[in-house]
């Protein structure tokens, strides 16, 4: 049996760029926000700590633009050199570029983006990891680029994302955070946001039920901070350990040994939760599972004669050794 069967699952729950839309509230009230910054003509700044999902959601953003004709094109880096930003925004043929630099090569793409523009073709540029610009010639470019005018309308739209910060760093290149008229920060997802969206993925991955506790999924989203991009390394690695000890359900000890493979130290456990271990609910606030069957693993009232035991088995079979217990 794969891991798959192994948890009834259709499709791997927790892969790199399966969340689609998730409706959560955060992620949707900054798209909401930053689109209406673009279609209004303006540069617009998305920020927020690594893996709270700045990429997906500025991915999302550039496929809506496509989708209703734009050349909505993703730019991985800041870029210093027209040069550079002539083959992205594939204003020309690969080898048509000269070989001259300086105002001269920013003439012309200006001269590309503005006759695009007149003949009726909109472009966006999403940039990404903005916080990786170590020098001005990037900030400058983008300030030039933001003050391109046809007819009184922007012929380029902007939309610059980085980690936190990114904005300060950059003020003396060219003042580029002013020049932001709509700005959008991503905050790590609540703990209610982070059961909805564990259990949004498994439905999807065509297991809505009974595999994740609510005390699992506590302590999933409080190892991970609330990072969707931490969650998913962590709940996906909990579910693999399972696999391979037989688990029937993924458990606050499952996660533990989880974090502390990937390097993340586990909140400190409770001594007492009054909260039964139900599993968590649906999206649409279907009731909880039955309750899991005596057979199956339960943590101990403490938590730490389970962890042990775990991770006894666990260490046990990465070393090859057969390990027996009825309770698993």
């Amino acid at each position: 049996m794969d891991y798959l069967a192994h948890w009834g699952l259709s499709a791997p729950p927790f892969a790199d760029g399966g969340d689609g839309a998730l409706p959560l509230a955060g992620h949707e009230a900054a798209l909401a926000k930053l689109r209406h910054g673009l279609l209004g003509g303006g540069t617009a700044a998305l920020s927020g700590p690594e893996g709270t999902g700045k990429t997906h959601l500025a991915l999302r953003l550039q496929a809506m633009f496509a989708a209703s004709g734009w050349h909505a094109l993703y730019v991985p880096r800041p870029l210093g050199d027209p040069a550079d930003w002539m083959a992205r925004l594939d204003l020309e043929p690969p080898g048509s570029w000269p070989p001259e630099g300086g105002a001269g090569a920013f003439t012309r793409l200006e001269t590309a983006l503005r006759r695009r523009f007149g003949a009726g073709g909109r472009t966006l540029a999403v940039v990404d990891d903005m916080q990786a610009a170590r020098d001005p010639s990037p900030g400058d470019l983008l300030r030039a680029l933001h003050h391109l005018h046809r007819d009184g309308q922007r012929v380029l739209r902007l939309l610059l994302v980085g980690q936190a910060g990114w904005a300060d760093r950059l003020a003396q290149a060219g003042g580029l955070a002013s020049l932001c008229a709509v700005k959008a920060v991503l905050e790590p997802l609540s703990p209610e946001e982070c059961l909805y969206y564990l259990q949004a993925r498994l439905e999807r991955a065509g297991r809505g039920k009974g595999l994740i506790g609510q005390r699992a999924a506590r302590r999933l989203a409080a190892a991970a901070g609330g990072r969707p991009r931490d969650l998913n390394r962590l709940a996906d690695l909990a579910l693999v350990i399972g696999y391979g000890l037989g688990a029937r359900k993924l458990t606050p000890d499952l996660v533990d040994m989880a974090a502390a493979d990937l390097g993340l130290p586990p909140p400190a456990r409770p001594r007492y939760d009054p909260v039964d271990d139900e599993s968590i609910e649906g999206p649409e606030g279907a009731p909880p599972p039955a309750a899991a069957s005596p057979g199956e693993f339960e943590e101990a009232e403490d938590g730490l004669a389970a962890l042990e035991l775990v991770d006894c088995i666990y260490r046990s079979a990465r070393e090859g050794k057969a390990v027996r217990n009825p309770s698993l």
